[in-house]
């Protein structure tokens, strides 16, 4: 049986575009450390 990983590649593809991306409003500067990035997804 195949499995399909279009779900994951949403939520990712919508996480990129709404969290991390350059001009998101849930950034506030550049993200240069793994601890940025978790700092924005916890907020």
């Amino acid at each position: 049986m195949p499995y399909d990983n279009a779900a994951a590649e949403t939520v990712m593809g919508l996480f990129k575009n709404e969290a991390v991306a350059q001009g998101s409003p849930f950034r506030t500067g550049a993200l240069k450390t793994e601890d940025d990035v978790i700092e924005i997804v916890f907020e």
